[in-house]
Formats: structure tokens, C-alpha cells, sequence
């Protein structure tokens, strides 16, 4: 670990609540050393936790020394005239993930407290090392999770903002950059064991080294796994393959959402929340927007959901001129032709129906909503407008 990174822990944990952690600290151990004194200074000497009260604030001079020099310190009787504020102990530097923090010592004579000593140093450093790992991942996480609220938000994050998180973050971004978005449907309104999926897909994709700290930010939020990947030097199209395969291995559903490549943190905010619309509004279970088919997808989709009030001229034709039990299978048809490159033998043939029967329903149709008129362009367009419309109808009822 570089000494870059140590200094980061250390300065999260030095921010937060050292004094307390360390008071809690030293009342746990208390029993276990036979209910001796013990207390932890700062990197000043002033004792800020104590199994004494009264000693807390006050200066340990020897504590200092051990500071200063970074060597262990016993205080003998003899020597406490040279140590103002101090009783005879045993003091010992305090470091965490090799950064010294302060000192901790225990009161008691030579023969009765060395031992105890380098006991109480290793534990001490252990607590705090696990403290620190914990405030450096809520840190992370509280990060995370600002960053991807500020892309969502409505108003305009700029680049600097940007920048800024993923400097505090520590990622390095390699662009292109790609948004993805995760979701665990099953896990919704599951007991006590929702979100299990969403924690075992990203135990995995980290595994597998498909993300990593720090060239990607990612994290949970429920059963949705967010992620900024760093596509650099990397193949995007064979990073999308393997992540598809890993969804392909796993024993529950996961629904996958990726964004086309962004060269620029200037796209980052407009393309987060493109990938964001598409969870929220699109059922497909994989949509790779950088798939020309699947971005014509997401066109469709979008301009049926922002051109709603134009698009209900034409179902409300539908309604009016099919009857409403009928329309359903109508529109399937309709829907199978196209996307069979309007081949009327191999749309009848997926749906086990009669080509006169398909091509009724196909021409009943284009009359029902007034597009018989229109060129094949504008026929074919507006119709899968109004079938984007009236699936999201069907399912919403």
C-alpha cells in the first residue's frame, strides 16, 4: 500500500471519532489486563483516553518522547522525576496500516507489564486497522453514492464537480468511460434476505477482476448495482461479452443496462442519465447501447414516452376502430411482421397463424389508425411508436 494511501486512512480516521474509538477501546480491554491503567495519547502527548478519568487532557511526557523517537519507553521508579505527569509503565508507539497515530501505555512494574504491553500494542493496532478499513469504506460509500446522486440530479453537474468526486474517490478514470446499471428483480419484496443477489453479483464481478478499485467506481443501492467502469485500454465489446456470460452463469435473473463509450467527462452526466431512463422505463433484459439495434430501441422508447400526446391521436384511432379485446393481438401481430423485416411467411409461421389472417390484421391496422396514406418510412415508424406506447400501456394496467 502506498504511503499515499496509508495517509488517506489515517486522516479519515484522525477526522472522525479517534477519541472515542479509543476511549471504548481501552474501558473493553480494561478486564483483560487485570483492570490496570491504561491510556492512549496523541501524537502531542496529551492522553485522550484513560481507564482513569481524571488523567484525560493531561500531558505524558513520556508519551511525547515515545513520539518524538518512535522507540518504546519503560518508566521505572526512579525515573518518574524525569517525567513530570507520569506513573512507572510501559509505553509503546501505536501505528495503524504503518502509519504511527500516538501511543498507548499501561501502568504496573517491569516484571508485570512487558508482556502485557506488546499484548495490548498488538490489539490495540488490530482494533484500530478494522476501524479504519470500516471509515475508509463508509467514507467510500457515502462517495459513491453523492457521485451518482449528483448525475441523476436534473440540473447540469459540471466537469470540475465531476472531477472532484473522483479525486476524493481515488479512481483514476481511463477513458472511454461506460455507465452500467445492474438489477436484481427477484430481489424486490424479498424478507430478510432481500438484496443477497445484488451482494453475490458484485462479490463476483470483483472476482472475476470485471471491476476493480481504482480505475472504476461502483456500489450498491438496494438490489441495483451501479457502475462507472474504465473501459481503457480494454476491449469494450469483449468486456461487455464476459459480462454477459457471467450473467448468463448465475442461478437468478439479472437485468443489464450499458451505455455507449464516453471520451469526455463532459458526457458523463448526459449519458449516466440515458442509461438511468432506460432501467426505469424499458423492460429488456440486456440493452447495450452501444448495439446499434438496441440504441434504436432506446430511441424508439424514448420518443414514444416524450411524444406521448402526438402518439395518442393514433391509439385513440386504435381504440375506436378495433375493439378493445382484440386489439391486443392486433398489435402482436403487427409487432412480429416488423420485426421479422416485414416478411409475412416467417412472422405467420412464429405465430402459428394463416399469412391471410397476418396480412388482414397488418392492413386493418394501418386503416384502424389513419396511416394507410403514409410512405413505408413514416408507416413503419409511427406504428412501432404506438406499439413502444401501447406496451407500456398493457404493462402499466
Amino acid at each position: 500500500m502506498s504511503s499515499g494511501s496509508r495517509g488517506y486512512n489515517i486522516y479519515i480516521m484522525k477526522l472522525s471519532n479517534f477519541t472515542k474509538l479509543a476511549q471504548e477501546m481501552v474501558e473493553a480491554i480494561s478486564s483483560k489486563v487485570r483492570r490496570r491503567t491504561i491510556n492512549v495519547m496523541d501524537m502531542d502527548g496529551i492522553i485522550i483516553a484513560s481507564t482513569d478519568p481524571e488523567r484525560i487532557g493531561t500531558m505524558h511526557t513520556g508519551a511525547r518522547k515515545v513520539a518524538e523517537t518512535g522507540k518504546d519507553l519503560l518508566i521505572t521508579t526512579d525515573m518518574l522525576s524525569a517525567y513530570p505527569g507520569c506513573r512507572e509503565g510501559y509505553n509503546t508507539p501505536l501505528f495503524c496500516q504503518g502509519e504511527m497515530i500516538g501511543v498507548i501505555g499501561i501502568f504496573g512494574r517491569q516484571t508485570d507489564v512487558m508482556e502485557l504491553a506488546n499484548l495490548l500494542r498488538i490489539y490495540a493496532e488490530k482494533y484500530f486497522e478494522l476501524e479504519t478499513v470500516m471509515n475508509r469504506r463508509l467514507a467510500d460509500t457515502e462517495l459513491k453514492g453523492r457521485l451518482f446522486r449528483l448525475l441523476s440530479g436534473e440540473k447540469t453537474a459540471g466537469p470540475e464537480k465531476i472531477l472532484q468526486f473522483f479525486q476524493l474517490s481515488k479512481m483514476q478514470p481511463q477513458y472511454p468511460l461506460l455507465c452500467v446499471r445492474l438489477l436484481c428483480p427477484e430481489a424486490v419484496g424479498e424478507d430478510a434476505q432481500n438484496g443477497w443477489k445484488s451482494e453475490a453479483l458484485l462479490e463476483k464481478l470483483e472476482k472475476l477482476e470485471l471491476i476493480k478499485h481504482p480505475e472504476d467506481i461502483y456500489g450498491l443501492e438496494g438490489n441495483k448495482l451501479k457502475i462507472i467502469k474504465s473501459a481503457g485500454a480494454l476491449n469494450s465489446d469483449n468486456w461487455v461479452k464476459e459480462l454477459q456470460e457471467v450473467i448468463l452463469s448465475l442461478s437468478f435473473q439479472v437485468r443489464v443496462i450499458i451505455s455507449e463509450p464516453i471520451e469526455r467527462i463532459a458526457e458523463l452526466q448526459e449519458i449516466w442519465q440515458k442509461v438511468r431512463w432506460a432501467d426505469y422505463h424499458m423492460k429488456e433484459a440486456f440493452l447495450n447501447l452501444s448495439d446499434s439495434e438496441d440504441h434504436i430501441a432506446y430511441m424508439l422508447a424514448r420518443s414514444a414516452a416524450e411524444e406521448e400526446r402526438f402518439i395518442k391521436r393514433y391509439t385513440a384511432r386504435l381504440n375506436a376502430n378495433i375493439k378493445q379485446k382484440e386489439l391486443p393481438a392486433y398489435i402482436n401481430c403487427m409487432k412480429c411482421y416488423l420485426n421479422e423485416g416485414k416478411s409475412v411467411t416467417q412472422a405467420a409461421k412464429k405465430l402459428f397463424i394463416h399469412k391471410n389472417t397476418l396480412q388482414y390484421r397488418v392492413k386493418r391496422l394501418y386503416e384502424a389508425a389513419g396511416l394507410i396514406g403514409e410512405n413505408d418510412f413514416m408507416r413503419e415508424y409511427l406504428m412501432r411508436l404506438i406499439i413502444n406506447h401501447l406496451n407500456s400501456h398493457y404493462e402499466a394496467d
